[in-house]
């Protein structure tokens, strides 16, 4: 499922994706793991992925070049601060295929982002945009700071697919 979006999205560009390669490395794998466990080390599901993690990384290397991976079900828990929200926690495995494909795709979406969106993004984040912000203070008092509830979960799977593969909003 998420190699085949992969590649579907990648082959509409001419020069830019011409040296990836279809399948998953192992070692594209790893790295994924690696980044993934920096911020989950030592959690219940970081540790039991690790006790057989080679297995682990092998059945997912596996499963996702013969295109058989799923991902499984995610937890859903409330928490209230600041506000009340609902999170999805997706376990560990399927964290890890969220880090390889941001490993492949990142450096294609980074370029179509505007310049000044911060969150979730290679050296940006909150502070960068309070010094961007103080910086445009000077010459505008006013500034607009949006969240728009249940933003994500309300998208439109399939016009996010087909703007992603090329096809437009239809």
């Amino acid at each position: 499922m998420y190699s085949s979006i992969l590649v579907i999205s990648m082959s509409n560009e001419k020069d830019e994706f011409k040296g990836i390669k279809e399948d998953f490395s192992l070692e594209e794998v790893l790295k994924a793991y690696l980044n993934c466990r920096k911020n989950k080390r030592n959690t219940i599901n970081q540790i039991k992925f690790e006790i057989n993690l080679e297995e682990n990384l092998y059945h997912l290397y596996k499963r996702l070049n013969s295109g058989t991976y799923y991902p499984g079900r995610s937890i859903c828990f409330v928490v209230t601060y600041p506000k009340l929200r609902e999170i999805f926690a997706s376990d560990f495995k399927d964290r890890v295929i969220h880090h390889l494909l941001v490993l492949r795709i990142e450096s294609f979406f980074e370029k179509r982002f505007i310049y000044d969106s911060y969150a979730c993004r290679l050296n940006k984040g909150v502070h960068k945009a309070v010094e961007r912000l103080n910086k445009y203070i000077k010459y505008n008092k006013y500034y607009l700071q949006v969240d728009i509830r249940s933003f994500f979960s309300n998208i439109d799977k399939n016009i996010l697919y087909s703007i992603i593969t090329g096809g437009g909003v239809n």
